[in-house]
Parts: C-alpha cells; sequence; structure tokens
C-alpha cells in the first residue's frame, strides 16, 4: 500500500510540474496567464463537485449532478472575472451580477417541477459548492496574475509536504489523538512532522528563489525564513481543508469520497488540503511584495 501511495504520489507531482511547464509556454504564447492550470483544475474540480453533491444527496439534499458541476464552474467564472478585472471596483460590478444569476439559475432549476420541498437544503448545498470549489480554488487564477505558473507548483508542493510530513511522522511516533471523533487517524505529532515539514519545504523554495536563472521562478519574494513561515501556515490551511471534507464525509457516513483513485479515495480526498491555501497564499505574497 505504501509502495503504491508513493508511486501514485510521485506521478501526481510529475503531472504538477508538466502543467507548470505547459501554462508558462501558453501564456507565451497566448499572453493568458493562468489559461492551463483553469484547464487543468476545472475537470478535477467538477469530479470533486460530484463527490460532494453525493454526500449532500445522502443527507436529503437533493443537488444533482447538473447543477453540481454548473456551481462549480460558475464559482469559478466568477473568480476568474474578478482575477482579470481591472480594478476592484470593475471586479465587483462583474462578479456580484455573474453571482446573483448564477443563484436565479440555480432557484429557477430546483423549482422547474413546481415543488418546494427541499429547495432549500438543495439551493444550500449548491451554494456550498459554488463556495468551496468553485469560488475559493479560483484565488489561485487571482495569485497566477502577479506570479509565475512555477510559484503555484511550489505551493501545492509546499502544501502536500505536510501530508508526507504527517504520515510518517504519525506512524513512527504517533500517540496523542488531534481531533479522535472526526478524524481518529489524526495526531499532534502527526500534526508538528507536517507542519515542520512543509516549512522546511517552504525554506528550500524560498532559498531557490534568491539564486537566479530558470530555478529562480520556482518559488516567491519572501525569502528562506519567510517562505518557511508561509509553508507552515499553509500546512495549517491544509489540515483545514483535509478537516472540512472529512467532517462532510463523517455526516454521510463516507469513508472515502469515491473510489476513484485505488489506495487513495476519491479526488476529494486528494484535493482537501488545496482548499483553503490560495487564499492565504495570495495574501501573504501580495503582503510581501508591498513590505
Amino acid at each position: 500500500m505504501l509502495t503504491h501511495r508513493l508511486a501514485l504520489g510521485a506521478s501526481l507531482i510529475a503531472l504538477a510540474l508538466v502543467i507548470g511547464w505547459l501554462d508558462g509556454a501558453a501564456e507565451r504564447l497566448t499572453g493568458v496567464a493562468g489559461l492551463i492550470l483553469a484547464v487543468a483544475a476545472a475537470p478535477a474540480l467538477t469530479i470533486g463537485a460530484q463527490e460532494l453533491a453525493s454526500m449532500l444527496r445522502a443527507k436529503g439534499a437533493e443537488v444533482g449532478a447538473p447543477l453540481a458541476g454548473f456551481s462549480v464552474l460558475a464559482g469559478l467564472a466568477v473568480g476568474s472575472v474578478s482575477a482579470l478585472a481591472p480594478n476592484v471596483d470593475r471586479a465587483g460590478f462583474l462578479s456580484v451580477p455573474l453571482t446573483a444569476a448564477w443563484l436565479m439559475a440555480t432557484l429557477a432549476v430546483l423549482t422547474a417541477r413546481r415543488r418546494t420541498s427541499g429547495a432549500a437544503a438543495a439551493a444550500a448545498g449548491a451554494c456550498l459548492i459554488f463556495i468551496l470549489l468553485g469560488l475559493i480554488p479560483s484565488s489561485f487564477l487571482v495569485l497566477r496574475q502577479h506570479e509565475s505558473a512555477w510559484t503555484i507548483i511550489a505551493l501545492i508542493l509546499i502544501t502536500k509536504a505536510s501530508d508526507i510530513g504527517a504520515y510518517f511522522v504519525g506512524t513512527a511516533a504517533g500517540r496523542r489523538r488531534l481531533i479522535p471523533w472526526l478524524s481518529p487517524g489524526k495526531t499532534w505529532e502527526g500534526l508538528a512532522g507536517g507542519v515542520a515539514a512543509s516549512a522546511g519545504a517552504g525554506a528550500i523554495f524560498g532559498f531557490l528563489a534568491g539564486q537566479g536563472g530558470p530555478i529562480g521562478a520556482i518559488a516567491f519574494p519572501l525569502g528562506p525564513l519567510g517562505a518557511g513561515a508561509l509553508g507552515g501556515a499553509l500546512a495549517l490551511a491544509g489540515l483545514a481543508g483535509d478537516l472540512t471534507i472529512s467532517l462532510f464525509k463523517r455526516d454521510a457516513g463516507f469513508k472515502d469520497s469515491s473510489a476513484l483513485i485505488p489506495g487513495m479515495g476519491g479526488a476529494l480526498d486528494v484535493m482537501d488540503s488545496l482548499l483553503f491555501i490560495g487564499p492565504a497564499a495570495h495574501w501573504a505574497i501580495l503582503l510581501a511584495d508591498r513590505l
């Protein structure tokens, strides 16, 4: 099982690197930043939306597959419009009406059968998908307008380093359960190992960013100490995403979000730690640029 997970993890890292390279190449050809990232993220997030919708249906919220897909893509679209807007006022002018249009369309779909029963729960579920899997992940696209594609890949790798550190430290030395009623496999020792691994990975990327040459584009202008601190923060943000999906799975009675990936579960089981890191990294890097 461990060998399988390591091989799959290495494959996903290689895929991330390829996507980063293609995104940079596409920007040079088209002048559009984040095009390949968006093309790669949309199907993965749509699959995650279907998995979350199945959990919602297990609890009685009738969020169908078309509505789930529409909601996640609408969330990405609203965030992308905000990213491409020339100023904050223009972003608000565009994103608020688009959000209102999505909500009105959602309510129209839910009431098309002329029934009111379950409409509120389904609308709430669609809003959850819109925000959690659409609007929040679109912050990566906002960040991509200011930073290289390799910055996004670095953020993903730094966060995933926490998963690796938490697994090995938790397996070897984990004794005290972190939140046994929600995620019984997590320990305080594993959390410490995960934070340390992400902080170390962040410091390495921060060091590489100052070396110049092509590798300098991999990271961001925070320096080793700043990038290490950001890595530790991303580990905690990643834990928040992991526990959020665990909460929904436990509530629905699911062990994994799906059986899509043998040995690892579903798309949400792979992406959960990445859900909240976009906004955290976005603001940290923007603040660092202005200091």
